[in-house]
């Protein structure tokens, strides 16, 4: 009895400390879902920023599907979203119910764009065409080549399928010169859309498809005139009447500057980028400097903000205009027409397109007294842009600009809440302290800019080029302000003056400006270890940063803190990606396998150059393609190239069939630039030319078990922009083995 009364008071005094325990946590999960609450009800107004994420992952949503889905499919789909919607409504669910509307939204304007636009494309390489048709544009890629973009005529011999729309051609110069506008007809060999050269890699195809090209090829022989082309288009003629001003703005600089400032100049006023040596590339890229080059929200935001500030100027001399006019309205609707100029004059590339939306929707707030400058105009800028083109959602610009603009935004918003003005106004202690203590804020408002806008687009630069300029922060702190106050203001005046032959003094200034701006890019560029090279990362993990910056930027209170776990996901995916053991080009013309040493070792240094490239730039590799093939492990002969991978499994390419019996017997892993149906010995995997003429390049990892097959086709699926049909992975061999055992 005493042993059980001991034991009954022992329980009693346990639960008389877990009650209060249990208390606790009860009141600590109550408290705490009131404090989300109270900070959601205080973001109420920041809700309707989340509307263009929501379209845009409705957006996302539909180009991830592996199978084109159809109209009935879609409106099934639809009106199950419009059900749930109506019943959340109903309930008093109100956002909910929009989230979902938002997001079948993005859903059914991407399949509407897609059904719009049904681009017709080539079906299969040909052999020699007569190409007839009028020049839509034109890029000259160096001093003997160039590439023209052409809206077809006609294509003779031509009876399988229907016209492409457009053609991309490259030709040399020495056929002679073209001319946008005109009509030509030359010979050429035709090629279907590109597939990507490894599974993840980015679809070229699928770009060009939204862009209507059909196809790409080379010309040859000599260019002549058509005869009796027909009318011309209403679009080739404004392209003709533009490119005819652009070619007069170019000349003109190229009268004032030389060289490389004259490459440059010509680059940031027209789009016209051929001319800039590839060396003076390298060093922006290298630098962190390249987005200089692009036409993007930099260049329009200059363009229009140096209008604004001019025509504001000009007004400001008289004080009769300052008092009576609204001259900042007059100035905002004449920058207006100055960015839609420099928009056609530029070439009206894509990324040109979004900022000149950007900065006309911010122009219109100064006009009808408006903050101009907000995160509901970007907004409504993204809303439009996805309405409009909702595969930008894919595209590298739109979300490195977007992104930048919201932490840009962000940042601004910070710095008006804790009342930071940017400047000190009292000058208690000289005007020259005080304009010194100016300009270091400036330095230090550029600095700060400069740094949030790497950490937001970091992930994007590293997803999609794999590399990071490590002193990119340093040469923006010099290119930015000279872009800013000298270059741009100084070449726009300079184009403006023009008509009256007065443009020698402003370009000669803004030359002075481009030199030291690309002198600081050499310098930086030389300095050992300037690009970190960084592994390519999956879709899935760049996807959980973005949203955990979004979730960071465009929220105000605490809640916004909750963004850092999902940008710790995507790192934490990040740091564990794994990357291909060993990868195949679609043609068989060459591999890459990762031997003993950890790194990729192509099997040849200058076939599928371009593909080998990209393979060692996804590896975070910077060696070169003679580099890499230059390492040990991997031994060839005429017959084909055998390697040792890193766990120790046999890998043989071969080029001829002789060699075919010895290796189906002794490697793990065989791989053939010629079709094969046969068995092939003990091998655990065989790939053919057949198979990956299907199947597009292979990537293959190496696992404890046996491993895996990843094919492009398996990554882009059956949709319009794609040809690809997937067949069996053994379907092309009896042998059972093929494609298939050991695999996960």
């Amino acid at each position: 009895m005493g042993t059980g009364a001991g034991c009954a008071g022992t329980v009693t005094h346990w639960d008389s400390v877990e009650a209060p325990a249990e208390a606790a946590r009860t009141d600590l999960l109550r408290q705490t879902v009131q404090s989300v609450k109270r900070m959601l009800a205080e973001e109420v107004d920041r809700y309707i920023l989340w509307s263009p994420v929501l379209i845009a992952a409705g957006a996302v949503t539909y180009f991830s599907l592996s199978v084109e889905p159809s109209w009935p499919m879609v409106a099934g789909l639809y009106a199950v979203a419009a059900i749930c919607a109506v019943a959340l409504y109903r309930t008093g669910a109100r956002w909910p119910a929009l989230i979902i509307c938002l997001v079948a939204s993005g859903f059914l304007i991407s399949k509407t764009r897609t059904e719009i636009l049904s681009t017709p494309v080539l079906a299969s390489n040909t052999s020699v065409v007569t190409v007839s048709g009028w020049v839509e544009a034109l890029e000259f890629k160096s001093p003997r080549k160039q590439r023209a973009l052409i809206r077809v005529i006609r294509l003779e011999p031509w009876t399988n399928n229907p016209l492409p729309e457009k053609l991309r051609i490259s030709l040399s110069r020495k056929t002679g010169d073209l001319a946008v506008g005109s009509a030509v007809s030359f010979k050429a060999k035709l090629f279907k859309p590109r597939k990507p050269i490894s599974p993840g890699a980015f679809d070229f195809a699928r770009r060009d498809w939204f862009r209507g090209i059909g196809g790409s090829g080379y010309g040859f022989g000599e260019v002549t005139a058509v005869v009796n082309p027909g009318p011309r288009p209403f679009g080739i003629w404004l392209g003709a009447e533009i490119s005819n001003i652009r070619t007069r703005i170019a000349n003109a600089v190229k009268a004032h500057l030389q060289g490389d400032e004259a490459a440059f100049a010509v680059a940031i006023l027209t789009g016209l980028r051929g001319g800039i040596p590839d060396v003076i590339v390298g060093h922006l890229r290298a630098a962190g400097l390249a987005h200089l080059l692009a036409i993007s929200g930099l260049h329009m935001g200059l363009i229009a903000f140096s209008l604004f500030s001019l025509v504001r100027a000009l007004f400001a001399l008289s004080e009769r205009a300052v008092l009576e006019l609204p001259i900042k309205k007059w100035a905002a609707v004449l920058a207006l027409l100055g960015a839609t100029a420099y928009l056609l004059v530029s070439g009206a590339a894509i990324s040109t397109q979004r900022a000149y939306i950007m900065v006309t929707i911010m122009l219109l707030a100064i006009i009808v007294a408006r903050p101009a400058i907000s995160m509901h105009n970007l907004a409504l800028a993204a809303i439009l842009l996805l309405v409009w083109q909702p595969e930008s959602v894919l595209n590298v610009s739109f979300q490195m600009s977007f992104l930048s603009v919201v932490a840009l935004i962000a940042l601004y918003e910070k710095r008006a809440r804790i009342g930071f003005d940017g400047a000190p106004k009292n000058r208690s202690n000289g005007h020259i302290l005080w304009r010194a203590r100016r300009v270091l804020l400036y330095i230090a408002g550029i600095a700060l800019s400069t740094l949030v806008a790497g950490l937001a687009t970091g992930p994007i630069a590293a997803y999609h080029f794999n590399r990071v300029a490590v002193f990119g922060m340093v040469a923006n702190l010099i290119a930015i302000p000279l872009m800013a106050l000298v270059i741009m203001p100084l070449a726009l005046v300079g184009v403006l003056l023009i008509p009256f032959g007065m443009e020698s003094v402003p370009f000669a200034l803004a030359g002075w400006g481009i030199t030291l701006l690309l002198k600081s890019a050499e310098v930086a560029a030389n300095i050992p270890g300037s690009i970190h090279h960084v592994p390519s990362t999956s879709a899935p993990a760049l996807l959980a940063m973005v949203v955990g910056m979004l979730w960071f930027c465009l929220w105000r209170t605490r809640l916004r803190w909750f963004g850092a776990v999902s940008i710790s996901v995507g790192l934490a995916m990040t740091i564990f990606a794994r990357q291909p053991d060993i990868l195949i080009d679609q043609e068989a013309r060459v591999i890459a396998v990762r031997t003993l040493g950890g790194r990729l070792v192509p099997t040849s240094k200058t076939a599928a150059r371009f593909a080998v490239e990209r393979w060692l730039s996804r590896d975070g590799d910077s060696a070169s393609p003679a580099e890499a093939s230059s390492r040990q492990g991997m031994v060839c002969d005429r017959e084909g190239c055998i390697a040792m991978t890193h766990t120790g499994k046999r890998v043989a390419w071969l080029n001829h069939a002789s060699a075919l019996w010895d290796e189906c017997g002794r490697s793990d892993i065989v791989i053939t630039s010629f079709s094969y149906r046969g068995k092939c010995g003990s091998a655990k995997l065989v790939i053919d030319r057949y198979a990956l003429y299907r199947n597009g390049a292979h990537a293959v990892y190496l696992t404890t078990t046996g491993f895996k097959v990843v094919r492009v086709v398996d990554h882009r699926g059956h949709r319009p922009w794609s040809d690809d049909v997937p067949i069996s992975r053994s379907s092309h061999s009896p042998n059972n083995r093929t494609e298939t055992a050991g695999t996960e």
